[in-house]
């Protein structure tokens, strides 16, 4: 004689029956003793409506045609979802594609200022220099530098008279260049060849002082050409 394992009734069973071996009494202990759920309503996934529950397990779908749209709209999500991963990725990738060759665009120059930077012997900026011999960053700065040479020279063959301008020795020569004798005057640019200059009659470099009867008014073209020269020298 058996019994059940879920209320330990004794199992009734039916002629035919005999020999065929049971656990429960009835289809109801099985589902309890094995805890199987029971029949619930329960809400369609897909389409949202209510239905009764066909099996004893949760079902998603209140019908074939619903589980097959459901399932193929999670495999739509799930490939959307899985697209816009890689988008995301690739997005990430470019920004730091473009950072990398940012990077490498900033340590290329940065090479190129260490091995062709050097900083100005005037106004001290940094400048790429376009000659080996270049020391000053632009043509004003070079132009001051060359000033610097000029102001110094006064000073190496004694006491300068520093009284001495461009303008008061061109009132003193009548803005007349002593060199050719053609009359000059400020209205030219300061970069022109004819515009008024300081000569030194006895050039600084062969013992020339910085004083009013050894400078002349000429012409920037003539003092350029007399250089060192003094106004006895027979012209090259």
């Amino acid at each position: 004689m058996d019994y059940c394992l879920n209320c330990g009734n004794e199992i009734k069973r039916k002629r035919k029956q005999k020999d065929t071996p049971r656990k429960y009494c009835s289809e109801a202990c099985r589902r309890e003793h094995q805890g199987w759920r029971t029949f619930g309503i329960a809400v369609c996934q897909y389409c949202g409506k209510q239905f009764k529950e066909k099996r004893d397990r949760a079902n998603r779908y209140c019908s074939k045609e619903c589980s097959n749209k459901g399932q193929r709209q999670e495999a739509q999500q799930i490939k959307e979802t899985e697209q816009r991963r890689v988008e995301a990725i690739q997005e990430e990738y470019n920004q730091l594609l473009g950072e990398h060759k940012r990077i490498i665009a900033r340590l290329e120059e940065l090479q190129r200022r260490i091995e062709r930077e050097r900083s100005c012997i005037v106004c001290g900026q940094p400048f790429v220099w376009k000659t080996q011999n270049q020391i000053c960053c632009s043509p004003e700065c070079s132009k001051k530098h060359q000033n610097r040479d000029k102001d110094r020279r006064i000073y190496r063959n004694g006491k300068p008279d520093l009284s001495i301008t461009l303008t008061k020795l061109y009132m003193r020569d009548g803005g007349v260049c002593q060199i050719c004798g053609k009359q000059i005057n400020f209205d030219c640019d300061n970069n022109s060849d004819f515009y008024p200059s300081i000569d030194h009659i006895q050039p600084l470099a062969k013992g020339g002082l910085h004083s009013w009867d050894n400078v002349q008014l000429a012409c920037r073209i003539c003092n350029t050409l007399k250089s060192n020269k003094t106004n006895e020298d027979p012209a090259p």
